[in-house]
């Protein structure tokens, strides 16, 4: 089901519904493509950049943003106003609001810490045995 002033860029993949009707909620964005597995539900207003994937029987809320290169796993709630950031893998639900990044994806700033703190490690460890 496709519903009012859905965008549909090129090369999408929407799957037919297995077990459940796979649904785009009015005003949604697909760039071009995009893969919408079966069984999902996708709210209102949402937003998938280049080359995401959406395996079966997700849901997603309204005012969603997946940035490009990013994979939802099976089965996944996405909240309200989430934002699932560029080459990202997530693998777990996420609550409303939230913004989620990296493979496997975790909420955003915890991840960018991680990111950075092992960028460090190098020098952390030449100090250690300069020592």
């Amino acid at each position: 089901v496709i519903e009012d002033q859905v965008i549909i860029g090129a090369n999408c993949t929407i799957d037919r519904g297995v077990t459940a009707i796979t649904k785009i909620g009015k005003g949604t964005a697909l760039d071009n493509q995009v893969h919408v597995g079966h069984d999902v539900t996708i709210g209102e207003t949402c937003l998938f950049a280049a080359q995401v994937g959406i395996a079966g029987a997700c849901t997603i809320g309204n005012n969603v943003t997946v940035w490009g290169q990013a994979g939802i796993s099976s089965g996944i709630t996405i909240g309200d106003g989430a934002t699932i950031l560029a080459q990202s893998g997530l693998g777990e639900h996420v609550a409303p609001g939230k913004t989620y990044f990296g493979t496997p994806a975790g909420e955003a700033k915890q991840k960018m810490r991680e990111m950075f703190a092992s960028k460090q490690l190098p020098d952390l460890i030449g100090k250690l045995y300069d020592k």
